[in-house]
């Protein structure tokens, strides 16, 4: 185990955000690192897996991607996420927030927090939005 100085003394040395990686790093080790970027991926393509097959929903890029990918609902993504926060669900992110033409499309972020349940709950979902 890390002590808690010389964890407070890495988040301290980096004022850009960077330090959580190393904090994770250094309570994790090298090997436990690689196994929860492993549980993300996992997880993140379970989702990716589980939305694509949702009635109207696609996939837009066929790009490799690690924890984050962007589904496109058959509806606008903005009123998606609303409805569903309704719900008691994150979403995601509407990209339209940023890019006009994209109001259909949801950024979708999955971690080793989320479970498999929460992941068919959230396909489940944006499937009663059609």
């Amino acid at each position: 185990m890390v002590a808690p100085s010389r964890v407070v003394a890495v988040v301290k040395a980096d004022g850009y955000g960077h330090g959580a990686v190393a904090v994770a790093q250094a309570a994790l080790g090298g090997e436990g690192l690689r196994d929860l970027a492993r549980q993300n991926h996992a997880r993140a393509a379970y989702a990716r897996e589980r939305l694509a097959a949702v009635k109207g929903v696609s996939m837009p890029h066929a790009a490799p991607f690690f924890n984050e990918f962007v589904v496109r609902l058959p509806g606008a993504a903005a009123r998606a996420v609303e409805t569903l926060a309704g719900r008691g669900l994150a979403a995601g992110i509407p990209l339209s927030r940023y890019v006009a033409d994209r109001d259909r499309d949801l950024l979708v972020a999955v971690t080793e927090m989320n479970p498999k349940a929460a992941i068919d709950r959230l396909a489940d979902e944006i499937g009663r939005l059609a």
